[in-house]
């Protein structure tokens, strides 16, 4: 609860806010060692004489796209920049950006045999944008 009223939004994870200012890093590490978080769950580490994101919260961070309030707005997956997890498209499937197109979708026709071509020219998509959609698919 501390970082909920530090921050004054009830999903305080999901905002940049306490990840970028180095006074919230403090707060967050202070919050982890208070509830005594295992090591492999922190979000903030310290080292040597300052506090960072883990690898993990910068991966994070490198992938998702935050909005004007520092809220996480669509997050890119796998670090494809046109395959995108966005609550206004696909109901939280992996989704073309932009578009109401989910990679299932592609995965399917490729999979029940259609051409690329045909597949690229129904849906006005590049080669780039197919890869990408395979790509996430195999892994999603």
């Amino acid at each position: 609860m501390p970082l909920r009223r530090e921050f004054e939004t009830d999903y305080p994870l999901a905002t940049a806010r306490p990840f970028l200012s180095e006074d919230g890093r403090d707060l967050v590490l202070r919050v982890q060692d208070e509830t005594v978080l295992s090591p492999s769950l922190r979000f903030v580490v310290r080292t040597n004489q300052s506090v960072m994101l883990s690898m993990e919260v910068q991966r994070f961070q490198q992938d998702a796209e935050y909005e004007q309030t520092d809220e996480v707005r669509r997050f890119r997956l796998f670090g494809t920049p046109n395959v995108v997890l966005d609550p206004e498209f696909g109901f939280g499937e992996p989704t073309i950006r932009g578009r109401r197109l989910r990679v299932s979708a592609i995965a399917e026709a490729i999979a029940a045999g259609d051409a690329r071509d045909d597949i690229k020219a129904t849906w006005d998509i590049s080669d780039d944008v197919v890869d990408d959609a395979l790509r996430c698919s195999r892994v999603a």
